[in-house]
């Protein structure tokens, strides 16, 4: 997640990485959102999994990595 102190605008990036079949690590920036609401655990989760699906890539994701922000905290 960045945000520009000037504008106020926030954009959430979305990595990923792999290891491919030569077990090499690949990695690459799979999407830039402008991200338009409250930055909270539930609403960067939404956006994630949103763009998973547009990509078809949640049966492939095994893990996401976050920083320790609290926001990221999400209860079930």
């Amino acid at each position: 997640m960045w945000a520009s102190t000037l504008s106020s605008e926030a954009y959430l990036g979305l990595t990923i990485h792999y290891v491919d079949e030569n077990w090499t690590l690949q990695r690459f920036l799979l999407n830039i959102i402008p991200f338009k609401t409250r930055h909270t655990g539930i609403n960067m989760a939404t956006v994630i999994n949103n763009v998973l699906c547009e990509f078809n890539l949640v049966s492939k994701a095994l893990a996401l990595t976050t920083d320790n922000e609290s926001a990221m905290l999400v209860c079930g």
